[in-house]
């Protein structure tokens, strides 16, 4: 009995270990004919991937022994056991054309570099500080322009170019986006004065970003700040007015609290990074204050009440808000209508036919 023949052009390996973007990308390559694949991506510091929820992301049907090599391997290990290497390569080989992976991990270049035909897109999510120090920016890379292709937002491309010496048409501007959540559009239904902030990983965050909180809730004394997200365990604020709460496991979970909130705020790692919390804002409608020169700014492109220029003018913001906000909804609907209409899955699918 011949075995069908698999047609590689179409599969995609996604080495993503990060559950919104990984759904996304798996739903949105689905809808374009693509078949994907994640492995039980290993453990690199405190990012994982719930096994249960990889298995829903997975539209092909591998070889009993090549899901068992491939979800074994680990990925991030830049001196691979030889043997496995070799074992992955050949996995790769024969079944994937394309791989999908995000520039804040350091998968193994030596396994890019030993596939010849494969292509590699990189997602970048903003503009980090630490770039340097991802394996992404290697000479091996630099020397093999040709396999390698980054997926950036037009206002990072600029500083890309000129920082790492990549030719312009080697970068290809689509925006992540968001699954389908039209189950919680226009949801927002706030039942107190309190503000939201998402924020992960308290303890790794540049100092700027904690002083920042903390001036904020120092000229708010009165206002409760209610901090969510991933990692957050063992960090504590002096100020009472700030509460850190524990991370949330399900995402509708999360948009059920979202839109309780009076107003929320945008408050990256990175000035330039757009996080998916800005879009689920979007989403359920709620006001979203984000800074001047941020990622954010650069989709939106005009000057409104809800963007900020430092923490004072934040500050002095948030309070005539909460004392009419009837006066700014006009401003925070079209906001966050830009804002959805440029990411949501629909939208981006005919954006990544041009690409894939």
């Amino acid at each position: 009995m011949f075995k069908k023949k698999v047609n590689i052009e179409m599969r995609i390996l996604i080495l993503i270990n990060h559950n919104t973007a990984a759904k996304f990308f798996c739903e949105m390559f689905n809808k374009l004919g693509y078949e994907t694949y994640i492995p039980f991506i290993c453990n690199v510091e405190k990012y994982v991937i719930h096994r249960e929820e990889v298995l829903k992301y997975r539209s092909i049907s591998l070889e009993h022994q090549f899901v068992r090599d491939l979800d074994n391997f680990n990925f991030y290990n830049q001196n691979p056991d030889k043997n496995q290497l070799n074992k992955v390569i050949d996995i790769i080989n024969k079944n994937f054309d394309i791989v999908l992976t995000l520039h804040v991990v350091s998968i193994s270049i030596n396994l890019f570099l030993s596939i010849s035909n494969l292509r590699v897109y990189f997602i970048f999510w903003g503009d980090d500080s630490r770039n340097n120090q991802y394996h992404i920016y290697n000479n091996n890379i630099i020397k093999n322009k040709n396999k390698f292709y980054f997926i950036a937002h037009p206002f990072l491309v600029d500083r890309y170019v000129n920082t790492y010496n990549i030719p312009r048409d080697k970068y290809i501007y689509v925006p992540l986006g968001i699954n389908d959540i039209s189950k919680h559009e226009n949801s927002y239904n706030p039942n107190n004065n309190n503000i939201l902030l998402i924020i992960s990983r308290l303890k790794l965050v540049h100092s700027s970003i904690i002083n920042f909180i903390v001036s904020l809730a120092n000229m708010c004394p009165n206002i409760n700040f209610h901090i969510y997200g991933k990692s957050n365990e063992g960090f504590n604020f002096s100020q009472k007015n700030i509460i850190i709460h524990k991370s949330l496991t399900n995402e509708d979970d999360l948009y059920d609290i979202i839109k309780t909130y009076r107003l929320a705020i945008n408050i990256n790692h990175h000035q330039n990074m757009i996080q998916y919390s800005s879009v689920e804002y979007s989403c359920i409608n709620i006001p979203n204050f984000y800074q001047k020169g941020s990622g954010i700014d650069s989709i939106i492109k005009t000057d409104n009440f809800l963007r900020f220029e430092n923490t004072s003018d934040l500050a002095e913001k948030i309070k005539s808000y909460l004392k009419d906000e009837n006066n700014y909804k006009d401003v925070k609907d079209n906001n966050n209508r830009i804002l959805y209409d440029f990411y949501k899955i629909d939208s981006l699918v005919d954006k990544y036919k041009l690409i894939f």
